[in-house]
């Protein structure tokens, strides 16, 4: 079985206010080795608790707006917006 690698950026999507955007936390240009993993979270939200973790483990806070959105629409939203960053 082959080894995952995680993310060179770490980013977990969090419905808390005062995460900033997705796109703020990435680089203008990707570079060509660059990787993105995104924790998405459950419904309902983080807890403190989680939300503590996460960032003690090195992944960083990122919003979609100001809509919470389903776990699965938000994985969808996310990755749209990855494409749309780095696939010009």
């Amino acid at each position: 079985m082959a080894r995952r690698t995680p993310g060179r950026r770490r980013c977990f999507l969090d419905e808390h206010p005062g995460a900033p955007p997705l796109p703020a936390a990435l680089p203008a240009e990707r570079l060509p080795d660059d990787s993105v993993a995104l924790l998405v979270g459950p419904e309902g939200g983080w807890t403190d608790s989680e939300r503590a973790q996460a960032q003690a483990a090195a992944w960083t806070a990122v919003s979609l707006g100001p809509l919470v959105l389903r776990s699965e629409t938000a994985a969808t939203a996310a990755l749209a917006i990855l494409a749309t960053a780095w696939l010009r």
